[in-house]
């Protein structure tokens, strides 16, 4: 039980220190970089969608106010609308591929939690050979999950600590 933790914190120091040397400013931030300008697409895309359903939401309740004889002003509504909704289901997709692409990075570099799942999988048996001197293959399919857990855990506590005490070295610095 005593080599499990070690390996654990072994694999979750690793996370923690790939994910804090890949910060912004950090030498390794190339790794994370299209992560980040990924992340900020998708935030501005969703601003754009919604500022659209918002557009959108106005057209329609403009559209209910129009009294008969106004076809010309509901014409320009409508098209308005359609042209909008071509527009948003484009950025939709344009989110939504962006999103997979990160689905697929988060676990590698992006979320310290997440890293858990990725890295447990590839250093568990390097670890367990250096801690036992021989892989734990048989256990391993019990053992894989929930070192996936622990170390999970491990990340979000080591990594908000971290968190914390940066910031507060960051305001001391700033006082």
């Amino acid at each position: 039980m005593n080599e499990f933790f070690q390996i654990a914190i072994f694999i979750s120091l690793f996370c923690v220190g790939l994910r804090i040397i890949s910060s912004k400013g950090m030498i390794g931030y190339f790794l994370r970089k299209g992560y980040d300008n990924r992340s900020y697409e998708m935030q501005k895309i969703a601003k754009y969608i919604d500022s659209i359903d918002g557009d959108m939401n106005n057209h329609e309740a403009a559209k209910v106010k129009l009294k008969k004889g106004e076809e010309q002003q509901l014409i320009y509504i409508e098209s308005h609308i359609e042209n909008q909704s071509i527009e948003r289901a484009r950025q939709v997709i344009k989110y939504n591929k962006l999103e997979r692409t990160n689905t697929l990075y988060k676990p590698i570099i992006g979320c310290c939690t997440c890293m858990a799942s990725f890295w447990t999988i590839f250093l568990f048996h390097p670890a367990s050979i250096i801690a036992n001197g021989h892989p734990e293959w048989i256990l391993s399919i019990v053992l894989i999950p929930l070192m996936m857990f622990v170390v999970a855990t491990f990340n979000s506590i080591i990594y908000s600590l971290y968190n914390h005490l940066n910031k507060k070295v960051v305001e001391s610095k700033c006082n």
